[in-house]
């Protein structure tokens, strides 16, 4: 339990980190927010898909994108990431197996 608490908080600083440096170094490039999103996706791939820890990755990232972006209405980022993590789990865990 206490680990997971502590992978769950390590894994929401990292997230929160990545969005300053971007918000502050990268706002004005093409990059954006690109480099979360592929993060979120890397984490949601590589992950097992029985774990849900893919998907709160997903609902923080997206969090910390609304509130720093100012595009779309509060919630966008974390809808489309959390839809695109449900997915890609049900996608792993019918269609590829791990020998």
């Amino acid at each position: 339990m206490i680990k997971q608490a502590i992978k769950f908080l390590l894994i929401a600083i990292f997230l929160y980190l990545l969005i300053m440096i971007q918000t502050s170094i990268f706002y004005f490039s093409c990059l954006g927010f690109w480099l979360t999103i592929l993060i979120v996706l890397g984490f949601n791939i590589f992950e097992s898909s029985k774990y849900e820890t893919g998907i709160f990755v997903a609902l923080w990232a997206g969090l910390l994108i609304d509130i720093y972006s100012s595009t779309f209405f509060f919630g966008f980022y974390s809808i489309i990431l959390m839809i695109i993590a449900i997915f890609m789990k049900l996608f792993i865990s019918r269609y590829v197996r791990i020998p």
